[in-house]
């Protein structure tokens, strides 16, 4: 008896602390997501930091959920975009490629604890995609995974926009000759654009579901249109992404360097 009394105290005790972990694991996650998304709209350097150490410590309250690891690799991702492409005052390859391998480590992960989370294996395949400008002969065979990734994203769930938007990104950045270019990225941002209009207008949807890229998205469509030498409709889409997010650097950036022209 004393027996089974000490082993439902125990199991009482365990499940009273798991709960507790859970619970600051969600309120940890909430809080990051707040935090990288004020720090996207403003490319804010020290809070993508903030946010990546929120994310950290929710991954730890919360281990078998696979939110806080996407999200933290949300976080890495950034940051790789800010020490690789953002602007050349800040350029440091050792910390990009830190962050895009902390990141691809974490999405595995999710992905171990949910097969079926689109926005995973979208941010996988951007990531996969991110690591040829370490090595560009590796495009050889990381272009092939990164696309097995987007596959694999759309077959979990083809009414994604992120999906359709990296998706769009990796193919203009892929040369012509293997199966890339801007004609091609288009269509893939002009359909991430149509879902992003009908993810904007859902106000059911999970609060710690993604729900960034939209302002991105109109700004690579512009480097798409300029790229097709179609100036007009690239100004056209730096406008509306200013729209979407007036604190948007690459939408204004972009936007300056077509009216130089």
């Amino acid at each position: 008896m004393k027996k089974t009394s000490i082993l439902l105290i125990c199991l009482f005790t365990c499940t009273r602390v798991y709960s507790q972990n859970e619970n600051e694991g969600t309120i940890l996650l909430a809080k990051g997501i707040k935090t990288i998304d004020h720090a996207v709209r403003h490319w804010n350097k020290s809070e993508l930091d903030e946010a990546k150490d929120i994310f950290a410590k929710a991954v730890d309250a919360a281990p078998k959920d696979h939110r806080p690891l996407y999200w933290n690799a949300y976080a890495d991702y950034q940051l790789a975009i800010y020490f690789l492409y953002a602007d050349e005052s800040t350029r440091d390859e050792d910390a990009g490629k830190c962050h895009v391998e902390n990141a691809i480590t974490s999405l595995e992960k999710a992905i171990d604890l949910n097969k079926t989370d689109a926005d995973c294996y979208a941010l996988l395949g951007s990531l996969t995609g991110m690591k040829i400008h370490f090595n560009p002969i590796s495009g050889m065979w990381l272009g092939p995974k990164s696309g097995g990734f987007f596959k694999k994203a759309v077959s979990a769930n083809d009414k994604n926009p992120r999906v359709f938007y990296l998706m769009g990104i990796g193919t203009m950045n892929t040369p012509s000759m293997f199966g890339g270019g801007a004609d091609k990225a288009i269509g893939q941002f002009e359909k991430a654009l149509a879902l992003f209009e009908k993810e904007n207008m859902d106000t059911s949807a999970d609060p710690f579901l993604p729900r960034w890229g939209w302002d991105g998205c109109y700004s690579f469509l512009g480097n798409a249109y300029e790229k097709n030498n179609e100036t007009e409709r690239a100004r056209i889409c730096y406008q509306k992404a200013l729209e979407l997010n007036p604190n948007s650097n690459r939408a204004k950036r972009e936007l300056a360097k077509l009216q130089f022209k």
